[in-house]
């Protein structure tokens, strides 16, 4: 069965992409990722090249609210972009679930005192490697 995917254009130029529902005022967009394009040279000339990538990142958040307007344009999502989609959205859900814990507070913590331990432990080293040097 195929999804009803939509591109959606904002005013500021991003194009994202997702499962949408539109009402008077708002767009709810679900599982959103941006759609970025870049020039490549190739040897047949300039080539675009269409990445999707989250379109905020390091959220849990599945869906986000757009107000109205600021949407330039809604469109059908073609089967090929559509493929796409699922196979990036797919790879992100699978990466996030083999992702590490995140570290506690408590445990940044220590790894910032042990850092500052380390660069002291450094800058003494070097000290005492050149007042040693100078000595000769």
């Amino acid at each position: 069965m195929e999804k009803d995917y939509r591109m959606v254009k904002l005013t500021d130029g991003t194009t994202i992409m997702g499962s949408i529902v539109v009402d008077k005022d708002f767009l709810r967009i679900t599982n959103a990722l941006e759609l970025n394009t870049v020039k490549r040279e190739t040897e047949m000339g300039m080539k675009d090249d269409s990445t999707l990538a989250p379109w905020l990142p390091f959220t849990d958040d599945k869906t986000f609210v757009i107000p109205r307007d600021k949407i330039l344009v809604i469109t059908q999502a073609d089967k090929h972009i559509s493929h796409y989609y699922e196979v990036i959205l797919d790879k992100l859900e699978k990466a996030k679930a083999n992702a590490k814990p995140v570290l506690s507070a408590e445990e940044m913590e220590k790894i910032y005192k042990l850092a500052d331990q380390m660069d002291r432990m450094q800058k003494l080293t070097r000290e005492n490697h050149y007042n040693g040097q100078k000595k000769i």
